[in-house]
């Protein structure tokens, strides 16, 4: 079998990243934050992560990108690219749940909850979430939530669960009132994280239209991180 390279980048967020893999292993990732500058980033780490590789851009099978929730403006900026790659070197472009990618990510690397559950902040009181099962399974789809004392009743208080991702430290209090929930700090958006899961949407033919797509914002423009 063909190796497989896929490009991935990474823009939901205030930290922009780009990563390359072959058959779903990571060989490249390169990471830049600072503050609204993913538009005059992106292309650059596109650019050394090929040169350090030593591999064409025209090598690569395909582009994969980062479909939100998250930053309105870094999403834009993010699939703007990938889509402009897909159509100059006609590949096929891959677009992967932002919270399900981080979830995924903590699944493969603390494999012992029972559900996992990815925060971005969205100000204020406000996150983007999902919950996934340890098998992978999304029990909630990608949302808006604003969180009070209510929040995450649905999961039962006897099942472990875990909690990660920028909008987290909003909640941690709550979370700490129950002996079988749990946090995991500094956990953000990167590249890499899609890697694994990229590769198998590429095995399937889970592409996205090149023409069609668009970022799953979940929010009105002048409510979404900037």
């Amino acid at each position: 079998m063909n190796t497989i390279h896929i490009l991935a980048i990474e823009t939901s967020a205030a930290n922009c990243s780009v990563s390359l893999s072959a058959n779903g292993k990571t060989l490249l990732n390169l990471s830049i934050e600072e503050e609204k500058s993913h538009s005059q980033k992106i292309l650059l780490l596109v650019n050394q992560i090929l040169t350090q590789s030593q591999l064409s851009i025209n090598q690569l099978d395909a582009i994969a990108v980062s479909a939100g929730p998250g930053s309105y403006t870094g999403l834009r900026i993010g699939v703007s690219v990938a889509k402009g790659l897909c159509l100059a070197l006609k590949k096929p472009l891959i677009a992967v749940d932002t919270l399900y990618s981080m979830a995924m990510h903590v699944i493969n690397t603390y494999p012992s909850f029972d559900y996992y559950v990815p925060m971005l902040d969205a100000r204020r009181m406000e996150i983007y979430t999902m919950v996934v099962d340890a098998h992978g399974q999304i029990f909630q789809h990608s949302h808006p939530l604003i969180l009070n004392d209510n929040s995450y009743q649905n999961l039962s208080k006897d099942t472990s669960v875990i909690f990660f991702g920028s909008g987290m430290p909003k909640f941690k209090t709550e979370i700490e009132t129950n002996s079988s929930w749990h946090t995991i700090p500094d956990i953000i958006p990167l590249a890499a994280q899609q890697n694994f899961l990229v590769y198998q949407y590429y095995l399937s033919n889970k592409f996205a239209n090149i023409y069609t797509f668009e970022p799953q914002y979940l929010k009105q423009f002048n409510l979404i991180i900037a």
